[in-house]
């Protein structure tokens, strides 16, 4: 069966060397303006929104923008001198931020009928339009141009007048084979960053069920909190494991973190600046691990041809492998970076609850027993890397537990 062809979106954060932040906060200020105006003209219009945002769109340029005729208008923009691509996107903006209002409104008129019919007081207050706006500006194409080579020419308000100021970027490179989609101009404070998001060619999109249905190789995979972060099983087209794989580390990892923890102890009474970045350089060295191991995965799963990967889903349990006596757990963010990986490589994550897969044997099916090497197998070692079951069968304990996971994914049924 031929594959299916659709696009993936991987966002960039690039960091700006600006000299006049107070243009950028002049452009910020009046986009914020331009989407108030708009956002009061649709919370008097909400018929509006049973149109769609590129009719919406037209019709609030119809009502407050004169045209080539020269007829007044309705309500003029009471600003001057705004760009149409600068408008284009306050209108957007608004329009995004009337459909959320209106979102919020319905689930609460919801619940409160609900809580009604049951006989509960309903003490919830009733949302409220926003009043005022702080909304990043997006730069539509013909507000920034020359973008690559390390530059980009944006146009800003100064206050007096719309002009070019050109800004040199640092971060992580775009790359070539995406298209670059409208950047979004990010102002904290002293710092200002710039979101790109670059669309990419997925090859394939099929669903989990239509290459499980094709006979299509899945790998299952197991996070833990030691040595092993996570441990990888492929199974054939018939649910049979064929090759394992080990990603390494967590010692390491372990190490490092808790240097930057026994820093922050030291300094936690007298230095309130120091433990903020210590903290940022935690939550680096983390998103670091997790992006290293979902990149081995990935490259594993290619060079196996798998195409799709099995994961727990932790969410099902609460506090799942957050125990007493566990170090970090890496499991849920490494997911959050498989997943956008894969997809653009056209590999599809699913998930399969992790109910049981670690205290199962994956051949029989049996409570097992966990051990580390010099332990007595019979002997309940809480967190030892292999496993014993009472009929025998042994082995490591974080690849029985992926087994169990694609065991579990080839018995339920996808949609």
């Amino acid at each position: 069966m031929a594959e299916k062809v659709g696009s993936s979106i991987v966002t960039y954060r690039l960091k700006l060397r600006c000299d006049h932040i107070d243009w950028i906060q002049e452009t910020e200020n009046l986009y914020n303006k331009v989407l108030g105006f708009y956002y009061g003209i649709l919370t008097e219009h909400l018929d509006f929104l049973e149109l769609s945002n590129m009719e919406v769109l037209r019709r609030l340029e119809q009502m407050t923008i004169m045209g080539r005729d020269k007829q007044p208008v309705v309500m003029p923009l009471p600003f001057q001198k705004v760009p149409l691509y600068f408008r284009r996107s306050a209108i957007n903006a608004a329009i995004g931020h009337i459909r959320s209002y209106m979102g919020l409104l319905q689930n609460w008129e919801w619940k409160k009928e609900k809580a009604e019919k049951k006989g509960h007081l309903w003490k919830r207050g009733k949302p409220a339009p926003a009043k005022s706006f702080h909304a990043s500006v997006v730069f539509y194409k013909g507000m920034f141009k020359e973008f690559g080579g390390g530059s980009i020419l944006l146009k800003l308000w100064n206050g007096r007048s719309w002009i070019w100021v050109r800004y040199t970027y640092y971060g992580r490179k775009l790359p070539k084979d995406g298209i670059i989609l409208s950047p979004t101009l990010i102002n904290k404070g002293k710092k200002i960053f710039l979101s790109v998001s670059v669309k990419f060619p997925v090859n394939d999109i099929r669903k989990v069920k239509e290459r499980k249905a094709e006979k299509e190789s899945f790998c299952a995979v197991h996070f833990t909190a030691s040595e092993v972060l996570a441990a990888c099983a492929v199974f054939s087209s018939d649910g049979h494991v064929t090759d394992s794989y080990f990603v390494r580390g967590g010692k390491e990892f372990a190490y490092r973190r808790k240097c930057l923890l026994n820093r922050m102890k030291k300094i936690r009474k007298n230095a309130a600046k120091g433990g903020k970045k210590l903290r940022r350089s935690i939550f680096c060295l983390s998103s670091y691990y997790a992006h290293l191991v979902s990149r081995r995965i990935l490259d594993y799963c290619k060079e196996k041809g798998v195409k799709g990967i099995i994961v727990p889903k932790y969410a099902e349990v609460e506090g799942y492998l957050y125990g007493q006596g566990m170090g970090y757990f890496l499991g849920k963010k490494i997911i959050q970076f498989l997943r956008y990986k894969a997809w653009k490589e056209g590999i599809i994550l699913t998930a399969v609850s992790p109910y049981h897969t670690a205290s199962h044997c994956c051949h029989c099916g049996v409570p097992v027993k966990r051990y580390n090497g010099g332990h007595t197998p019979g002997v309940r070692y809480f967190g030892g890397r292999l496993f014993i079951c009472q009929n025998g069968h042994q082995g490591n304990a974080a690849l029985n537990a992926a087994k169990n996971i694609g065991y579990l994914f080839y018995k339920t049924e996808t949609k």
